[in-house]
C-alpha cells in the first residue's frame, strides 16, 4: 500500500510538472514567433497555408449570403417638377410621376417591389413606380417588397379635375349665311384642363339656333350672341355676335356619300393625325363637323386634326353640315412601345465582354424612348444557374460560365427587346486562397494556438489554486487575466517598434483570448459542476448521519 502511495503521488508530480512545462513551453514560443521579423513569419504561415489549401478549397468558396429587408419605404412622390411628400397628396387628371421608395437595410438581396392602385381607373401605377392620373378620385397607392409582401408601405392620392380658368371661341365665321351650319369649337384656359363640358346658348333662337355640341344654324337674317358657359363654373363665360346675311344664291352639288381618308393607320397614345374628308360625287361640297365618341381616348378638332390621350377604342366622325350625310371611323389607339432598348450597366468590361464575378452582383438599367407609354420591362436569363436577374435588373452570378440577358418591353402584338452577352469568372483556385488565407492564419495560427494554450493554463492554474472553493475560483480568475495578458503581449511584440514587417491590432487579442477562453471556459465549467455536485452529496451524506 506504501508503495501504491508514493507512486501516485510520483505520478501526480510529474504529471504536474509537465502540464506547467508544457504551458510555459507554449507562452514563450508565441512569444518567440510574435518576436519574428515579418518576412519568417510570413514565410511559416504560407507553408502552412499551402498544406491546407486542398482541404479549405471546397469550403473557402464565397457564397452569395442573402440579406433580408426589413422595411420599406415611400419617400415621396415626384409629379412633373414638384415633389410631394407626407400621406395625402393632392394631384390633377392627367399629371404623371413617379414614386420614390426605399428597402432597408440598402444590402438588401432582393429589393423587387410590387406597385398597387387601389383603383386604376382614377390612377394607373406601372412596375417601375410611375403613375399616371386618369380621372377625378381617391385612390390608394401600394409599395410591397415582392418577396416579403407583409412589408409595405402606402400613401392617399387625391385626383382633381384640373380647373378651367377662361373659354375663347375659336373658329367664329368671318360670314355667315342663312342656312348654313358650323360647329363652333371652343378653346380652354389651360389647355389642359379636364372641365371640357360647356352650355352653348344663343339670344335669338330665330336668328341663330345652337345645341349642345356647338353646332350653330343660321335661321334668318339678324343679328344674335352666342354664349359659351362652362358647365362646371358659371362665371368662366364668353359671348360673340353672330351677324346673319342673306342666303347666298348659288347652285349645290348635293353630297351623296363622304369617306374619311387617314394618314396613316398607327394610332398611338400621345400622337396627332390630320384626318380629311373625300366627298361623292367629287364635285359635291359641304362644311364637315368633326366628333369623338369617347374624347377621354381622342378629341378631334373642327380642323379634322385628331389626338390620340389613352389606349382603347374610338369613333370619330364626319359629318356634313348641310346634308343628312356622315362617316364614321372606328380606331384603336395603342401604347407607344419604345423601339429601341438602351442597355446601361455597371459592369466590368474585358475584350468587348461584360464580366462580373462569381458570387457577386451587378445592376443592369433598360433606357426607353422618351415618347414611350409603355414602361414594363422584363428581364430574363438564359440560364438561371450561371446568372439570376431580377424584375429591378439586379444580376447575381451564381457560377461560371456564359449567359444572355434579355430585355423586353411590349404591348400587344408589339415587342421591342436587346440582349448582352454576361460571362460570368469562376473564382480560381489563388482566388479562393486570397480571399480565405487571412481566415485561415487567424483561426489556426490566432484562435486555434490560443485555444490549445487556453487548455494546458486550465489544468495548471487549477493545480495550483484547487486547495479550496475559494482557491478554484481564484485560479479561474487568474487563468483568465493571465490568458488575456498573454494575448496582448504577443500583440504588442509585434509592434514595428520591437519587430520588424509586423504589425499587430486589438482585435487580434480579442481572436486570441477568444480561441483562449473557449478552452478555459469549458473546462472550469465541469470542475466547477463537479466540484459543487460533491460538496451537494456531502451534506446530504451528513443529514443521513446524524
Amino acid at each position: 500500500m506504501q508503495n501504491n502511495s508514493k507512486a501516485k503521488k510520483v505520478f501526480k508530480y510529474l504529471f504536474k510538472t509537465s502540464v506547467i512545462c508544457i504551458y510555459v513551453a507554449l507562452v514563450a514560443v508565441l512569444f518567440l514567433q510574435a518576436l519574428k521579423p515579418g518576412n519568417e513569419s510570413s514565410a511559416i504561415s504560407n507553408d502552412f497555408g499551402n498544406k491546407v489549401d486542398n482541404v479549405v478549397t471546397q469550403i473557402a468558396k464565397p457564397q452569395v449570403q442573402r440579406v433580408d429587408a426589413q422595411s420599406v419605404e415611400i419617400i415621396s412622390l415626384k409629379i412633373e417638377d414638384k415633389t410631394f411628400e407626407g400621406d395625402d397628396i393632392e394631384i390633377f387628371v392627367g399629371s404623371s410621376g413617379k414614386i420614390k421608395s426605399k428597402v432597408l437595410p440598402e444590402n438588401a438581396t432582393d429589393k423587387s417591389l410590387i406597385y398597387r392602385s387601389s383603383d386604376s381607373d382614377v390612377v394607373k401605377v406601372y412596375d417601375n413606380g410611375k403613375i399616371v392620373a386618369k380621372s377625378a378620385g381617391k385612390v390608394r397607392l401600394e409599395i410591397l417588397l415582392k418577396n416579403n409582401q407583409k412589408l409595405k408601405d402606402t400613401i392617399n392620392l387625391t385626383v382633381k379635375e384640373v380647373p378651367v380658368e377662361s373659354i375663347a371661341i375659336g373658329n367664329i365665321p368671318q360670314e355667315f349665311r342663312v342656312g348654313e351650319s358650323l360647329r363652333l369649337e371652343a378653346i380652354f384656359e389651360p389647355q389642359n384642363t379636364t372641365q371640357t363640358k360647356v352650355k352653348w346658348s344663343s339670344s335669338d333662337k330665330n336668328v341663330v339656333s345652337v345645341d349642345s355640341s356647338g353646332k350653330i344654324i343660321a335661321k334668318e337674317q339678324g343679328v344674335a350672341t352666342i354664349t359659351a358657359k362652362s358647365a362646371i363654373n358659371d362665371d368662366v363665360f364668353t359671348m360673340v355676335d353672330l351677324q346673319v346675311l342673306p342666303a347666298a344664291e348659288q347652285e349645290t352639288t348635293p353630297v351623296q356619300s363622304l369617306e374619311i381618308k387617314m394618314q396613316t393607320q398607327n394610332h398611338l397614345v400621345g400622337k396627332k393625325q390630320q384626318l380629311s374628308v373625300v366627298f361623292y360625287p367629287s364635285e359635291a361640297t359641304d362644311d364637315v363637323l368633326w366628333s369623338s365618341s369617347d374624347e377621354t381616348v381622342a378629341i378631334v378638332s373642327q380642323k379634322g386634326v385628331v389626338k390620340y390621350l389613352k389606349s382603347g377604342n374610338v369613333v370619330i366622325t364626319a359629318s356634313c353640315s348641310n346634308f343628312d350625310k356622315q362617316a364614321n371611323a372606328e380606331i384603336k389607339v395603342d401604347e407607344v412601345v419604345s423601339s429601341a432598348i438602351v442597355l446601361q450597366t455597371d459592369f466590368d468590361e474585358s475584350d468587348g465582354n461584360f464580366v462580373l464575378k462569381q458570387g457577386k452582383s451587378g445592376k443592369i438599367t433598360a433606357l426607353l424612348d422618351s415618347d414611350a407609354t409603355v414602361f414594363d420591362v422584363v428581364f430574363s436569363s438564359s440560364d438561371n444557374t450561371v446568372a439570376q436577374i431580377g424584375a429591378d435588373g439586379v444580376v447575381t452570378a451564381i457560377k461560371g460560365g456564359e449567359v444572355t440577358i434579355t430585355a423586353k418591353t411590349s404591348y400587344g402584338d408589339k415587342t421591342t427587346s436587346q440582349t448582352l452577352v454576361l460571362v460570368v469568372e469562376k473564382i480560381t483556385f489563388s482566388e479562393t486562397m486570397q480571399n480565405f488565407y487571412l481566415w485561415v492564419r487567424k483561426g489556426f495560427g490566432h484562435y486555434g494556438a490560443f485555444l490549445v494554450l487556453g487548455i494546458f493554463a486550465t489544468f495548471s492554474y487549477y493545480m495550483l489554486f484547487s486547495k479550496s472553493t475559494k482557491g478554484k475560483l481564484i485560479g479561474f480568475a487568474v487563468c483568465l487575466l493571465a490568458g488575456f495578458a498573454v494575448a496582448g503581449i504577443t500583440e504588442i511584440l509585434q509592434l514595428p517598434v520591437f519587430t520588424s514587417g509586423r504589425a499587430s491590432s486589438f482585435a487580434d487579442v480579442v481572436l486570441d483570448f477568444k480561441g483562449y477562453c473557449t478552452s478555459s471556459l469549458g473546462i472550469y465549467a465541469v470542475i466547477f459542476m463537479v466540484h459543487f455536485a460533491k460538496i451537494v452529496a456531502e451534506r446530504k451524506t451528513k443529514k443521513q448521519n446524524i
